[in-house]
């Protein structure tokens, strides 16, 4: 198993509960960006992302990507979903701020990707 992320905090948490279920010689973390994975053609089995399509920044590149690493008869399993209502908005709380922080611009960023054109 890979858990793959671009953010390094997220891969230090990946880690820890890595560690604290035993699970080092089966689980390992990798750091990138989906629209680089960097891992073989044809690779991956089971691909899941839940609740990161927000944050990718060329949609057609990562979708692209995914089917690269994809193994015959692969499966990916892409969502948007946040969990609960309350996750979700601890989420979005702490997104705004950070995109407050940094110059960015969460709500249009997850607008962006969920449109009905993107979609398409």
């Amino acid at each position: 198993m890979h858990f793959f992320d671009q953010s390094e905090d997220m891969l230090a948490i990946a880690a820890s509960t890595i560690a604290e279920c035993g699970l080092e010689d089966r689980a390992a973390t990798l750091h990138g960006d989906v629209a680089h994975i960097p891992l073989p053609d044809d690779s991956v089995d089971l691909a899941v992302s839940r609740g990161s399509v927000f944050f990718w920044e060329d949609l057609p590149r990562a979708f692209a990507e995914i089917r690269r690493v994809l193994a015959s008869g692969g499966w990916g399993y892409i969502g948007g979903g946040f969990g609960s209502a309350k996750i979700k908005a601890e989420i979005e709380r702490k997104m705004r701020a950070r995109s407050a922080r940094e110059g960015g611009d969460f709500r249009g960023h997850v607008h962006r990707n969920l449109a009905p054109e993107t979609r398409e």
